[in-house]
This record gives structure tokens, sequence and C-alpha cells, in this order.
């Protein structure tokens, strides 16, 4: 399944055979031609009412791929990091707990992006990279007036410092950067992004309970 998230919002495309095919609160949007697809996030970002809109389809790719075509793209990375104690950094920015991502420079390989904003976002180094969780896609108008979608690629990444110590970016509106353990995490969780919960929904086979 694709999810293309507008804040807590998502239009997901998927398959007959997909659960979310059946996800309750979901109204179900059946593709006439691929022009209508591409209009779709015009289309859903104006209707606030609703949350949750599925496209079922037999290529998932294609017709996520389409649903895209006319939005502006960009890519960031960024992580879900643990430390010897299997602690997960987490950051507080506009009244929601996130993970420390950014955008992807000119020139930069992914992977240095991840590792560069989550160092830069929490103020540790030495981060070590590991493997890619998944790649989560969201929305928003940026200073042009343009509907925009960030594809985020989200990695797995450790830190085996002994000074835990963080210093949050707040010149980017980062309040706090903060390791929570693991049976504390549905506490912050439960003021999050639905995206976020998609991260740790893949990322749980790796942090330690």
């Amino acid at each position: 399944m694709y999810s293309l998230f507008f804040n807590n919002r998502r239009i997901a495309v998927c398959s007959n055979s997909d659960k979310y095919q059946k996800e309750p609160s979901a109204v179900h949007y059946i593709p006439g031609t691929d022009q209508g697809i591409e209009e779709l996030p015009y289309i859903f970002e104006k209707l606030s009412h609703v949350n949750w809109l599925t496209v079922v389809t037999s290529d998932e790719e294609a017709t996520f791929d389409c649903l895209c075509k006319k939005l502006t793209r960009i890519n960031a990375g960024g992580g879900v990091v643990t430390n010897d104690d299997g602690e997960v950094l987490l950051i507080y920015r506009n009244n929601h707990w996130d993970l420390p991502k950014g955008k992807q420079e000119k020139g930069e390989n992914i992977e240095d992006t991840a590792v560069r904003e989550v160092e830069e976002e929490c103020g540790i180094s030495n981060i070590q990279l590991k493997d890619l969780i998944c790649k989560t896609y969201h929305t928003y108008i940026n200073k042009a007036g343009d509907l925009t979608v960030k594809s985020t690629y989200w990695y797995q990444m450790e830190y085996h410092g002994v000074d835990k110590t963080t210093r949050p970016q707040t010149e980017e509106n980062i309040e706090q950067a903060i390791w929570v353990k693991p049976s504390s995490l549905p506490e912050y969780l439960s003021n999050t992004y639905l995206s976020i919960l998609d991260v740790f929904s893949v990322a749980q086979i790796f942090l330690i309970h």
C-alpha cells in the first residue's frame, strides 16, 4: 500500500487483497481515467471532512505515480535512532512528537541527507546508518503556492556514544530532542502524525521492547 498524507489525512492506494482496502472509515474512490487520478490530490486537499480516501487498483505503483504526477516533488531523509540502552530519539516540533528528518540538498545522496539532518536537528554526532526502513509521502503547500509531495526515506540508525546529551535545533522550531524508552513510546506517539505511526509500524522489527 502507498499512502499520500495530508497532515493526518490520507489517500491510500492499495490492492483488492490489502487489509486496508476494508478500512471501515474510508471513502472509496474507483478510478475512471488517469486524468481523474492526477486531479485527485487537489480535490482531496479541499475535502477536509474526509480523513481517509482509498483507491483500489491492480497496479499500486503505477497508480501512485499517476496520483503524484502533477505535484511538485522533493526528497527528504530521516531516521529512527536507537542508543545502547534501546531508547529511541524523538523531537518535539509544532506541538507534535516527531522523528528528525530534512530536505535533500543538491548533489547529496539520500543516505547522507538522513544522517546530516538527524545530527543537525538533534545536536548529536557519529550516527551509524543502517538499513532503509520505508518511505513516506506527505503533502504541503510550498511558498509558491504549489501542492508539493515530500518523499521521505527513513533509515534505521544507531548511536553508541556515552554522552546522550542533545541540542535541539531551535532555528528549525525544534523545542526538544529526547531519548525515549520503548515502553514509553505509546504515550508520545499518541501525539504524532499518521505517517510517523506508519514508520514505527515497520520499524518495530528492530526496536528493543
